[in-house]
């Protein structure tokens, strides 16, 4: 069972991101923090944050819904901020869309340092040299941007409604990869590149979580099995060792799970319950995997997995 240290019980909300950017800070979005392990920095406050990416140095890269106004003159406003970890500054950079809180938002930093972000259907990059934000695509309305994954490459892989695509930064193409399942279902899904190149992704189909791998060689997506018990899968890393972690949430009475997955032999291997779920996962530079999750409630918390000694912290 996983069982560690408490980060905070700050907030109402759910762990909503967690990456480990290049100074191997843990950082994760909250309702009303950021968390640095093993401290908690207080921000200016959001109604939360929906996404995390790290940046260059101790930047790291969020979008947050923040409430602005008051009354009949509230409206809701969805901004790509950036924080410095040493100095605990905000600094807001892009507001997105005022009125609605949207369901749909991602963000990634490519191999070259630039920040995608998927908002709906909308397709955004940003240059935190330049301190441009481009609008790359807008997709049909029953596509939105679910998930983004940055590959070794330079490519940057999406999931959008029911479909994978690619985008070449190269040469701006956006390419349509094809359905992952025709009955894939709303909700969680989950998308990491591994170092060889292959996609891998998680998703929802009749109300059970499973696996898909893409391959670029051939451009195939294949459909691996259904994860462990009938849980969506919230978050996937790719580990040095080869396998794809990921973590499940709760359902039904079951618990969470944190698994691998074995493309070798197309195995699942059950590596350990949290109560609560587990919402993020990150590799770090010493190749450990990090975890959020989550118990008692909305009490989140921080756990190490060390592929090589395959131990839990």
């Amino acid at each position: 069972m996983i069982d560690t240290q408490v980060i905070t019980a700050t907030g109402h909300l759910a762990l909503a991101r967690s990456t480990i950017n290049p100074d191997q800070y843990v950082t994760s979005g909250m309702a009303t923090s950021v968390i640095i392990n093993p401290l908690v920095v207080t921000v200016p406050t959001p109604i939360k944050f929906s996404a995390i990416a790290p940046g260059a140095g101790d930047f790291v890269y969020l979008i947050g819904v923040y409430s602005v106004g008051t009354g009949i003159e509230e409206t809701l406003v969805n901004k790509l901020v950036s924080y410095q970890l040493s100095s605990g500054q905000l600094t807001d950079i892009h507001s997105f869309v005022e009125g609605a809180t949207l369901s749909y938002m991602n963000l990634v930093r490519s191999a070259a340092g630039l920040i995608y972000i998927g908002i709906e259907n909308y397709f955004y990059v940003y240059n935190p040299n330049s301190g441009n934000l481009y609008n790359l695509a807008t997709l049909g309305v029953d596509s939105p941007i679910i998930q983004l994954a940055a590959a070794p490459s330079g490519l940057i892989y999406g999931i959008a409604g029911l479909r994978l695509f690619s985008y070449n930064p190269t040469t701006s193409t956006l390419s349509d990869l094809g359905i992952i399942n025709s009955t894939m279902d709303g909700g969680r899904t989950a998308l990491t590149v591994a170092d060889n190149g292959k996609v891998y992704g998680g998703y929802v189909a009749s109300g059970a979580g499973r696996l898909f791998a893409y391959d670029p060689g051939t451009g195939w997506i294949t459909d691996k099995g259904q994860v462990l018990g009938q849980q969506s899968v919230n978050a996937q890393i790719a580990g040095q060792d080869g396998l794809i972690y990921g973590g499940t949430n709760t359902y039904n009475g079951a618990i969470g799970r944190f698994f691998a997955y074995n493309p070798v032999n197309d195995s699942f291997i059950d590596l350990a319950g949290s109560y609560g779920g587990v919402y993020a996962l990150a590799r770090g530079q010493d190749n450990q995997i990090y975890g959020g999750a989550r118990r008692n409630g909305w009490e989140a918390y921080l756990f190490i997995y060390n592929p090589t000694t395959k131990t839990l912290q």
